[in-house]
């Protein structure tokens, strides 16, 4: 079975705007490296209680891959930072929903996951004769 895997990196200009983000869909064969880590519950408890387990992307291998950078409009973009875990959100943790609802929708981007898809399908466990 194929896994497509989406990062991202935000390019910022000089005076820390956030003009546009390189996406980049990896595909993954099965079977896929975990990790797991504790992590709290709530906001406001003191230690972590809650196991996660979570694909380790960083130690798996990428059958391949394709980039594209995608441009912010103007109107949503913002020079703040992600907020810290446990403080109040920033203008950039309600933006990046919104730059990503764009770019999920966007012919590049649909024609990238197909790409892989296509690329890698004796890989994906089906077969046709």
């Amino acid at each position: 079975m194929l896994n497509l895997h989406t990062t991202e990196t935000i390019t910022r200009r000089a005076d820390n705007t956030c003009i546009s983000i390189t996406v980049k869909v990896s595909a993954y064969k099965e079977p896929i490296t975990m990790k797991t880590f504790l992590q709290r519950e709530a906001p406001e408890d003191v230690d972590p209680s809650v196991s996660v387990t979570l694909p380790d992307w960083e130690n798996n291998t990428a059958l391949g891959s394709r980039e594209h950078n995608f441009l912010i409009p103007i109107d949503k973009q913002t020079d703040t930072t992600p907020a810290v875990r446990g403080e109040s959100k920033t203008a950039y943790d309600s933006l990046i929903e919104e730059w990503r609802d764009i770019y999920f929708v966007d012919g590049d981007y649909i024609r990238m996951q197909e790409e892989l898809m296509t690329e890698f399908i004796a890989d994906d466990g089906y077969s046709e004769s």
